[in-house]
């Protein structure tokens, strides 16, 4: 700006100093430079910015100066300075500024009105125009500090919000970007035409495409939406997946708005309903067998009456007959006695699992409970048993039904074993719950079996009645706790429970849900317990 100035001015013949002028113009750009040189060395601070506004007004001061003082028009640039202040350091800094510019302008002008400056082209001005020309020009110095510093703090206060704005959409946007990342149902938006521009991660993953979805019709990998119908919709389909299986899925629709509010396309939300129907089924079904199982324990608990009947009178009619009816009718009343007994052991076991006794639960030593029921099978040579169960292991239950659970399954695993073997009973614990594993180094579980082990009368050995598995698992149940079933890996059996060892008001304090069923396990529709074939992390020798 300068050099065009004084390039037109010297030509003109209206510049008093044209020598000083050059000498100023390139003193100027030195002192620029060696503010540039300063910069590097002490940076961006308050001081350092002092120095450089003061040494601009003492550049302007001299600049008015040479170029005709009063007279001239570049003392303009003294308000570039006040506003650059005001701009850079805010607040009381541009006051300052207008203060020394006021001052510095002034002390020329009463310089030149005493003549102690000699400036030919004021000689035009009485000593009424000075005065007058230096209270506007110090109007306009303390009027661009009062403005450049009201528009500097008012842009601090915006450059601050729209700050603390920034960063609250920054946290909005990971916000929103780590919910549609790891929320678990799928989620896409398409355009108008059903062409999806989004997908979340769990959309591919229920989709079981690794490939990007974007680019895609939606109905490609949703084939039963019909985008012809009305943008709001809930249905639910099926999916066929490449391994054949047919999966469930429940898909919400709804418009797509822009910040205007038109249109622009859809959202579809979609997850994955296999496992709740399956789960409603078997809870249909379970209500079914429920009424049914209810019926049959009122069926069972009639019939007992009858049969004690019948048992007391072909008892007395065997005492009252004695041997005079030969040695066939004697046996055959001896085989419908045993018969009734049988008959009502079956009842009897059946009443206990469809209606147990709640049980009454005291703490004890597992290991001495178990010495009791080992101790009926020390008799067998071929058997040999290994307990690996301490004295300081405790459980919390009722001792008389757990008995029944014990010595059935040592009976089954003995069983399991005709021709000899190695039975072992190990226990783990921890804070809160034990764990006993029994195991046998039999032929095992068929594999299509395991998970018809705890069902009702369903047995594998001749003359069993399917009942002591199940009545096992609804005593372990009444516990608060769970078994399992599951082939060892080195061969045989190995039958899992899971039991407390505190005192616990009820059964969602042993944990949750899922701690109560093994999470490799499965619920049948009449509630029972079947393992998938995994081994749980609480089983010791799992």
């Amino acid at each position: 700006m300068l050099g065009f100035s004084v390039f037109f001015d010297i030509r003109a013949g209206q510049t008093p100093f044209p020598r000083s002028l050059s000498a100023f113009i390139t003193g100027l750009y030195g002192l620029t430079i060696f503010y540039g040189l300063l910069y590097q060395r002490f940076g961006n601070t308050t001081a350092f910015a002092y120095v450089q506004l003061v040494g601009d007004i003492a550049a302007e001061t001299v600049l008015v100066l040479i170029t005709g003082g009063v007279e001239t028009w570049f003392s303009f640039t003294y308000l570039l300075t006040i506003l650059s202040a005001s701009m850079i350091l805010y607040g009381r800094a541009g006051f300052i500024t207008a203060t020394l510019a006021s001052l510095s302008y002034g002390s020329i002008l009463a310089l030149q009105a005493n003549a102690v400056v000699l400036t030919p082209l004021a000689s035009s001005l009485n000593p009424e125009g000075f005065l007058n020309n230096a209270f506007v020009h110090m109007v306009a110095f303390y009027s661009m500090a009062f403005l450049g510093s009201r528009l500097a703090d008012r842009l601090l206060r915006v450059t601050e919000d729209l700050a603390r704005k920034d960063v609250d959409l920054s946290d909005l946007q990971a916000f929103s970007r780590d919910v549609i990342d790891y929320v678990p149902v799928g989620l896409v938006t398409t355009n108008e035409e059903g062409v999806i521009t989004m997908a979340n991660p769990a959309a591919r993953r229920l989709c079981h495409t690794a490939d990007d979805m974007t680019g895609h019709a939606l109905n490609t990998f949703l084939p039963f939406l019909d985008f012809s119908a009305s943008i709001d919709q809930r249905l639910e389909g099926h999916i066929r997946q490449e391994d054949g299986t047919v999966r469930t899925m429940e898909l919400v629709l709804s418009p797509l708005k822009n910040r205007t509010g038109n249109i622009v396309g859809r959202i579809a939300i979609f997850q994955d309903l296999t496992g709740v129907r399956v789960m409603e089924r078997e809870m249909q079904k379970r209500k079914q067998l429920a009424a049914v199982g209810e019926l049959s324990a009122s069926i069972a608990h009639e019939l007992r009456n009858p049969l004690a009947s019948l048992k007391g009178s072909m008892e007395m009619l065997r005492e009252e007959r004695g041997g005079t009816e030969g040695h066939r009718t004697q046996r055959l009343m001896d085989i419908a006695i045993r018969e009734m007994d049988r008959l009502n052991g079956i009842i009897s076991d059946f009443l206990l699992y469809a209606r147990p006794k709640p049980p009454e639960k005291q703490r004890f030593a597992l290991g001495g409970f178990l010495d009791d029921i080992l101790i009926m099978f020390e008799h067998r040579k071929d058997i040999h048993i290994l307990k690996e169960v301490g004295d300081e292991v405790v459980v919390f239950g009722d001792a008389n039904q757990l008995k029944q659970v014990f010595l059935n399954l040592v009976a089954n695993a003995v069983d399991a074993m005709p021709g000899g073997g190695i039975l072992s009973l190990a226990a783990s614990a921890n804070q809160s719950s034990v764990c006993v594993d029994v195991r046998d180094s039999g032929k095992g579980i068929p594999e299509e079996n395991l998970e018809k082990v705890f069902y009702p009368y369903f047995s594998t050995k001749n003359g069993g009645t399917g009942l002591g598995l199940a009545v096992s698992y609804r005593i372990i149940e009444e516990h608060a706790g769970h078994i399992r079933a599951f082939n060892s890996p080195g061969g045989g059996a190995v039958f899992s429970i899971i039991l407390p060892r505190e005192v616990i008001k009820d059964t969602t304090e042993f944990g949750s849900e899922s701690a109560k069923t093994p999470s490799a396990a499965v619920r049948t529709p009449a509630g029972f317990l079947l393992p998938s074939g995994g081994e749980a992390g609480l089983m010791k020798n799992g």
